[in-house]
């Protein structure tokens, strides 16, 4: 099962990546990206944080838990903050 658990980890991530990096999130509507976004980036927190309490190595959750905490502040940073007097994201058309 953590084995399972670690590639739906390493899934979600990849999936979130992907999405960031190939400008498909620039294509659609924000308040539909910052959805995708922020499901993805808290499932994965969420499956570091199982694989935290059911895995006897600690140490191999770790990565999942960071990773998944820097995208999940990331999708926050980028959609929710306004800068420089431009309203958030997810506010824009």
């Amino acid at each position: 099962m953590v084995r399972s658990l670690f590639t739906i980890g390493i899934i979600l991530q990849s999936t979130f990546l992907i999405l960031y990096f190939s400008a498909i999130l620039s294509k659609m509507n924000n308040a539909i990206g910052a959805i995708l976004c922020l499901f993805l980036s808290s499932t994965s927190l969420m499956v570091g944080v199982l694989i935290l309490k059911y895995h006897t190595n600690k140490l191999s959750s770790l990565p999942i838990i960071l990773t998944g905490f820097l995208m999940l502040m990331f999708t926050l940073v980028t959609y929710f903050l306004g800068e420089a007097g431009y309203p958030p994201l997810i506010f824009m058309n």
